[in-house]
């Protein structure tokens, strides 16, 4: 997504952000099929543009598992990020069992018993084995990857259609709407890492309760999680419209108490 006006306008004046863009989505580049590609492309473009100094990093919805695979990546490149803001963090269903799983919370199938069988049927009937979406072999499985983002497509296109019929924005190009169906594939074959440092979340009201217990998917990634709410329409769509300028009003206090922090800490070592 592009910030808009308003959400550019709540940071500093003097307040510099560098924006990453996926490769393919302007018909620019080949388009990455993975997590760990498109995180190792913005990884290098941010090294470059900034070989030293600290690194505040920012995500938004679902794009939040980039930026927490970015910091894990400059962590194993022995530059570890300084501090991570995250607003109204999400993740596909199957990355919410995989990971509380691997955490060993086992957690019951969601949904009618009916919708579970014809889940693992079809799962049969495609990829040869039963399957939930959330084995190990299913984030390798390049049958499943192209699966959905065939599905995706389909159902951006669909998306296209509607917004038509209501007046909305002119149709994307093939390219772009591939581009966009291959992410949203790549999220649901993405394993996130756990981030031991900061994190402030900035959520909006109906999603807070899904950041605070430490038994679920943000609490087992990002244990040292801060969390604040800035929305009053409780939804999610409310942080980057109606309170679009309060939202970045709160990224830009997070940055500044941890801009403050680093001070701090190089005076104390001084």
């Amino acid at each position: 997504m592009m910030p808009s006006k308003e959400f550019l306008n709540g940071f500093a004046p003097d307040q510099h952000i560098e924006i990453f863009e996926l490769p393919g989505i302007r018909n620019r580049g080949e388009s990455l099929t993975s997590v760990g590609e498109i995180a190792a492309h913005y990884r290098t473009h941010l090294t470059t543009t900034y070989p030293d100094g600290p690194i505040l990093l920012g995500g938004a919805c679902t794009g939040s598992l980039i930026a927490i695979e970015m910091a894990a990546q400059l962590a194993d490149a022995g530059r570890p990020i300084h501090h991570l803001v995250l607003v109204d963090p999400n993740a596909p269903s199957n990355i919410w069992r995989y990971v509380q799983r691997s955490a060993g919370i086992d957690l019951p199938w969601r949904g009618n018993a009916a919708k579970r069988w014809r889940h693992w049927l079809l799962s049969l009937l495609l990829l040869g084995r039963v399957s939930d979406g959330t084995q190990e072999a299913d984030f390798d499985d390049t049958r499943l990857r192209r699966l959905r983002v065939f599905t995706h497509r389909w159902k951006i296109a669909r998306e296209e259609r509607n917004k038509g019929r209501l007046g909305g924005a002119r149709r994307q190009s093939a390219n772009s709407a591939w581009t966009k169906a291959t992410l949203r594939a790549a999220y649901s074959h993405c394993k996130p890492r756990r981030y031991a440092g900061s994190v402030d979340i900035i959520s909006s009201r109906k999603r807070r309760s899904s950041y605070e217990p430490g038994d679920r998917l943000w609490g087992i990634l990002l244990p040292r999680r801060r969390i604040h709410t800035v929305s009053e329409t409780g939804f999610h769509s409310g942080l980057f419209n109606a309170q679009a300028g309060e939202t970045a009003a709160t990224f830009q206090r997070c940055l500044d108490r941890a801009i403050d922090e680093l001070q701090a800490a190089r005076a104390e070592h001084a």
